[in-house]
């Protein structure tokens, strides 16, 4: 069956459906799907200045820009205060070292706590610390400034400077993977080490900007400015456009989650992204961190979470459709859609231009696997395929280029 563009008089098929489609398409706004949709967003601690999110197990950390951090154990329910000691300065990040040992940075220092119920500095610096990684026993931290890298290998203990070999000591992010070590600095790029930063080896082909957060899943990814990047065969590739700064990513299997203005999530290691608009703030977005079955988000006026759920995508990062389009890039007037599903209810296709308009729309009944669709009237240029049925959504980039 081919579909043809959708014509006005089509409005007496459908009616109540095809009026939620045009509805959700209308949210959509530059990006692979962008939802914005009450129902997924759920506010969990408003008015506070929320400037880290850590979770490990059923434990919810978050940090403030006044020094606290406060911890819950019931999804964000109650709060106990573990700030104890710790000085009224910016909580950048929270972590946990070997022998369950709480590990923080505030503003220029880092603090650890054994018993979570007082804190230690253990590495005071002169620039704040923009960033940290933990990994077992090591604890590697990212100054500002020209304070570079620094990291112990004995839970906090003992502290040394891992960075005398960098050209740029202004560091960004910090990502680790077994031997390797990865950290991005805001003038001279990306560096990485295989010997815990006694030499460091410039990583910055085919990367065009800075990078500001850095995260490993399948292989490692970089947010900038205006890109998400991943790391293939010693390159760096362009893999999503957010015209936005990716402040913080965050990993469970094989999902990653970015946040900037907006939140960002792939399901299948980085190879698809979705773009999702908050909906209860108005602020960008800082901080995220995945919690069962949720995204956690902090920014300056609170903690949300995301349901998961809500996109139909199971725990393990299995779509519970297979979807995909070829040919892709699309060198003629039709392109197929192919999509295996068990629901019987109506198909809905949007197909968005880089500036979020949609430039076509069909519906059609979910009848067989392949789905013909006429783009003989689409000028050449990327374009986002969203698809809906019903409370399933689905989305991939095309390239016309006839």
């Amino acid at each position: 069956m081919v579909l043809s563009y959708m014509q006005a008089n089509y409005n007496i098929i459908k009616m109540k459906n095809m009026r939620n489609f045009k509805q959700l398409s209308a949210a959509l706004i530059l990006s692979i799907l962008a939802l914005s949709v009450n129902a997924q967003w759920e506010v969990v601690l408003p008015d506070t200045n929320v400037t880290e999110v850590f979770v490990s197990d059923t434990n919810i950390f978050i940090g403030t820009d006044a020094g606290n951090i406060y911890l819950s154990q019931d999804e964000g329910q109650t709060w106990t205060d573990l700030t104890y000691n710790l000085p009224d300065n910016y909580i950048g990040n929270i972590g946990i070292c070997d022998s369950n040992k709480l590990v923080c940075t505030c503003g220029n220092r880092v603090y650890t706590s054994s018993t979570w119920t007082g804190w230690d500095n253990v590495c005071p610096l002169t620039s704040s610390v923009n960033s940290m990684v933990i990994d077992g026993p090591n604890i590697f931290v990212g100054a500002g400034s020209s304070e570079g890298i620094h990291a112990s290998f004995d839970n906090g203990n003992n502290w040394s400077d891992i960075s005398s070999n960098l050209t740029d000591k202004y560091i960004t992010s910090v990502s680790v993977y077994m031997d390797t070590l990865l950290v991005s600095t805001y003038m001279g790029g990306i560096f990485l080490s295989t010997d815990t930063g006694g030499s460091w080896n410039a990583y910055n082909q085919g990367m065009s900007e800075t990078a500001f957060s850095l995260t490993k899943n399948s292989t490692f990814f970089a947010g900038g400015s205006f890109y998400i990047h991943k790391l293939e065969n010693g390159s760096w590739t362009q893999v999503f456009t957010t015209s936005q700064q990716i402040l913080d990513f965050a990993n469970k299997q094989s999902f990653i989650a970015a946040v900037g203005l907006d939140l960002f999530i792939s399901a299948d290691s980085g190879s698809n992204w979705l773009k999702i608009a908050p909906t209860y703030t108005t602020f960008g977005l800082r901080k995220v961190d995945f919690y069962d079955d949720y995204l956690l988000v902090g920014n300056f006026d609170g903690l949300y979470k995301f349901n998961l759920n809500y996109l139909s995508i199971n725990e393990t990062g299995e779509k519970k459709q297979e979807f995909y389009i070829y040919p892709n890039p699309v060198q003629s007037d039709f392109i197929d859609m192919y999509l295996v599903s068990d629901s019987n209810e109506d198909i809905h296709i949007a197909v968005l231009d880089v500036n979020g308009r949609t430039v076509l729309e069909n519906t059609c009944e979910a009848q067989k696997q392949k789905y013909p669709i006429r783009v003989n009237n689409i000028d050449n240029g990327i374009y986002t395929v969203n698809v809906w049925q019903g409370q399933t959504y689905m989305s991939e980039k095309i390239v016309i280029m006839k």
